[in-house]
């Protein structure tokens, strides 16, 4: 073999392992960057599934957020109106606030453009809706006309580059009532340029706002008060009197001006005729908190002392305890109310005394009556005089328990009643037998036009008993029951006598006894009687005390 060939044969080896060593070296090389860029994108893809899955967790907190949120959250989309200022700016105008008033229709339009993505559930409740999309397929009947300013200052807001916007705004819901809400719109960090994601809440305020107008309506209600009232109004501190305000009244009434009174205490002016009343106050107002109506004097500026009706309660003012006080000067009332009393007293006087030399009368009559009895020889008007004596003491009798009684307009049944029977007893049984008479009588008061008639009624059916219902020297036994029925005085008298003839008529065939009690229940007492007989005689008689007056 030639030599050159072998020089050929032994280069191309030596090329060949040199190439061969190139590849190995390179294929290390290549196998460590391989190797360096796959452990590169594994951590890249370890990290990007880290970054998946915090976002994962962050949308799903944020969703968590959204739907459970105690306040209604809407997503929207403003690009639309975005994409409006845009091309505002780009007309040259970047005066939106003027540009809105010049075009006021704008407003709406915008309105219009703002897409709802997404809203919690909260929000369904909110509007009155049955599910979301009830709620976004009714953006513009929520508008009222006070709403659209609010919104023009929200456009105004974010066409200036403003991400957040609050204000109260009026809406409504599904039923056509106007609501109050506080509204915060916050723009998304990253959607600044677009305004594709805006977050807006609303929380409903309308109870509270109607509660700070009826808290400014109650203190409007109050100042006015405060200032019109004719009474003395005023306030101090609870601790040691200071005033802190009075109105015009407490001027008029004490001559003390605000001048004479602001920052300075009760005790320093010498308001308090008798201290003993504040402290009176002060402990009224220590038990319950309120006092009413409590009398004091006071003394004016000019030294004059007036009697004061006070009525007090306890406030807080600045969390210290003061007094908010009404006074009114009764020292008028309190003149007249005495001279009223004297006036009383010195009737109740006269009617005392007339009652009693009415009765005395009475008693002249009864003992002329007796001495002229005694000069007849007759039985007959013997008798007919007993009986006109009888009449006259038991209306005696009446004037007598009134003049003995504390109110000079009514008298009680029972104690009347009960004397009466006493007195007619021992006027028949001297010369009639023994009658036992049992009383079951309620406590009742009547003016003394219905005592009256009373007595007379019940003077005759004694009498009628006495006379025709027993023989002389004969026992019998009377009852006598009265008691209320509702607005009804019911009275029952019954004795146990032989009782009368069958077919006897008491209204067409009574004696004038009894004929006068059908007219005294009828005609004086207004009311109904009714005589039967089964085992002696029994009447029935059923009244209202409503018929007369107290004259007193």
């Amino acid at each position: 073999m030639p030599v050159n060939l072998w020089k050929d044969i032994g280069f191309l080896l030596f090329v060949t392992g040199v190439v061969a060593s190139l590849l190995l070296v390179w294929s290390f090389f290549l196998q460590r960057q391989i190797t360096a860029r796959t452990r590169s994108l594994e951590k890249e893809i370890a990290e990007r599934r880290k970054v998946e899955d915090a976002l994962r967790i962050s949308e799903q907190r944020f969703r968590s957020i959204f739907e459970n949120s105690p306040a209604a959250i809407w997503e929207e989309d403003f690009t639309e109106v975005r994409q409006y200022f845009d091309q505002v700016k780009q007309s040259g105008n970047i005066d939106f606030r003027r540009h809105f008033d010049e075009h006021p229709e704008v407003i709406g339009m915008l309105a219009a453009k703002v897409k709802i993505v997404e809203i919690n559930q909260v929000s369904v409740a909110l509007v009155g809706a049955k599910n979301k999309d009830e709620v976004i397929l009714n953006l513009a009947s929520y508008f009222t006309d006070e709403a659209y300013p609010v919104f023009k200052e929200e456009m105004i807001a974010l066409a200036t580059g403003q991400t957040r916007f609050e204000s109260d705004i009026k809406l409504k819901n599904l039923a056509g009532e106007t609501l109050t809400y506080h509204l915060v719109l916050i723009v998304q960090p990253g959607y600044e340029a677009t305004l594709g994601r805006v977050l807006v809440t609303f929380r409903d305020i309308t109870e509270r706002i109607r509660g700070e107008a009826a808290l400014r309506d109650s203190e409007e209600k109050f100042r006015k008060a405060f200032v019109i009232s004719p009474d003395a109004v005023n306030i101090n501190r609870l601790q040691d009197g200071l005033y802190v305000a009075i109105n015009q009244g407490f001027t008029t009434i004490t001559g003390f001006t605000e001048a004479d009174t602001i920052g300075k205490t009760s005790a320093e002016i010498n308001i308090w005729y008798d201290p003993e009343d504040r402290k009176k106050l002060i402990k009224g107002l220590s038990t319950s908190g309120v006092v009413h109506n409590l009398e004091a004097r006071f003394r004016k500026k000019n030294g004059a002392v007036i009697n004061g009706l006070m009525s007090a309660s306890v406030i807080e003012l600045g969390g210290v305890q003061h007094i908010l006080s009404i006074s009114r000067d009764i020292t008028g009332m309190k003149e007249s109310q005495q001279e009223i009393e004297k006036a009383l007293e010195e009737k109740e006087t006269l009617l005392r005394e007339l009652y009693h030399r009415t009765k005395n009368n009475m008693q002249v009559i009864i003992a002329l009556l007796d001495l002229q009895a005694s000069q007849i020889n007759d039985d007959r008007l013997t008798t007919a005089f007993n009986e006109i004596q009888n009449k006259i003491r038991s209306m005696a009798l009446v004037h007598q328990k009134l003049y003995e009684a504390s109110d000079l307009s009514h008298i009680s049944l029972k104690d009347y009643f009960t004397d009466l029977i006493s007195l007619l007893a021992t006027s028949y049984q001297a010369e009639n037998g023994q009658l036992a008479v049992e009383a079951d009588l309620e406590n009742i008061s009547v003016v003394v036009d219905t005592a009256v008639p009373c007595g007379l009624i019940l003077n005759e059916l004694i009498t009628n008993s006495f006379k025709h219902a027993f023989q002389p020297g004969q026992t019998g036994q009377i009852h006598l029951n009265l008691h209320r029925e509702e607005a009804d005085i019911v009275m029952s008298y019954c004795d146990n006598g032989p009782g009368v003839p069958k077919g006897f008529d008491f209204r067409r065939d009574g004696n004038m006894g009894i004929k006068t009690v059908f007219v005294l229940v009828e005609n004086q007492l207004r009311g109904q009687v009714e005589f039967s007989s089964q085992q002696g005689v029994r009447c029935d008689l059923r009244f209202t005390d409503s018929y007369y007056k107290p004259r007193i």
